[in-house]
């Protein structure tokens, strides 16, 4: 096992988080290497700091172990290599110098633990399987968020999410679309930007506040925003809320409904003008369904009222019933 993973060079990041271990006794890596062993994890080794360092260069790490006596850097000066690389990379340190200089010269640098030598393999076993079961649940977290932000970003609909300070701290490219703006341009900043000045509204909390008694789970409203250029639109909209107390995070499902809502003023201004001539009106879609009708339609087809008033039967069902 060992010098397969010391050889094994880039791995996709995608098929296991890895773990780098350094130590310039083959014994010692060879022990690190069982303790670590798992078939969720890749491992990789090295004998010395120049030789980890370049590892951390080519491939990203979720844990550093490191022996602090190397023969040619110190751990502590490996340690600061690799975070200079990868800053999100978790350090453990490993020496039988457990004097609290060191110990407090290694808890400086970021350090998660300092693990005594010669190893107590019980103790050993069970700090480091702890380690791995939260680089693994980190691991599965981060698949899991990158899944769910592929199925936000396939939306059409714009995705926003602000905290409890109304700030953007999610958009998908929905919104991008709808607003006109991107990602990178966009976090950080209120989502007041995008409601009229005039607007009774201007913030997520105000709308779910003000219809929080119209529906249970989800916050649903039509409104007017307006995009980055300051284009007016209507939007449908809906938000929910997760968290508790001042720490919460409020989410919007947004729509742009200007060219529905159009064609729905103008299929009203329509139906009112038939229904003043006391003319038959019924709207039906590609699917040759009834969706609108009028009480004059209804009343000349009285055998299908009840059909065309629920809008299921298709229209030649509907008059030769």
């Amino acid at each position: 096992m060992l010098n397969s993973a010391v050889t094994r060079g880039v791995t996709d990041l995608n098929v296991a988080p890895r773990i780098l271990l350094v130590d310039d006794l083959p014994d010692n890596l060879r022990l690190l290497g069982q303790l670590f062993e798992n078939d969720q994890l890749e491992i990789s080794f090295a004998k010395n700091g120049i030789r980890a360092v370049k590892l951390a260069e080519l491939s990203k790490f979720a844990i550093a172990v490191l022996d602090i006596n190397l023969p040619d850097l110190d751990g502590y000066e490996v340690a600061r290599r690799i975070k200079a690389v990868q800053p999100d990379c978790e350090l453990i340190f490993c020496s039988a110098h457990n004097d609290r200089e060191n110990r407090d010269k290694a808890f400086m640098l970021g350090a998660i633990d300092f693990i005594e030598k010669p190893y107590d393999l019980n103790l050993t076993r069970t700090r480091m399987r702890l380690h791995v079961e939260r680089v693994l649940l980190r691991h599965s977290i981060l698949v899991e968020r990158d899944r769910m932000d592929g199925v936000l970003d396939g939306l059409h609909d714009a995705v926003v999410s602000v905290d409890q300070h109304d700030r953007i701290i999610y958009w998908n490219h929905g919104a991008e679309r709808v607003f006109g703006v991107q990602k990178g341009h966009i976090l950080g900043k209120p989502i007041g930007l995008f409601l009229p000045e005039h607007s009774e509204h201007r913030s997520l909390k105000t709308i779910a506040s003000k219809t929080g008694e119209a529906a249970e789970d989800a916050l649903i409203n039509s409104i007017k925003m307006v995009n980055w250029n300051g284009t007016p639109f209507t939007a449908e909209l809906s938000v929910s809320e997760s968290g508790n107390g001042n720490n919460y995070i409020q989410t919007a499902v947004i729509r742009d409904i200007s060219v529905y809502s159009q064609v729905n003023a103008r299929n009203h201004l329509f139906e009112r003008a038939m229904e003043h001539c006391k003319a038959a009106y019924a709207l039906i879609d590609e699917n040759n369904q009834i969706v609108e009708s009028n009480s004059e339609f209804r009343k000349f087809f009285t055998r299908t009222a009840e059909h065309s008033t629920r809008r299921t039967l298709p229209l030649a069902e509907t008059l030769l019933a």
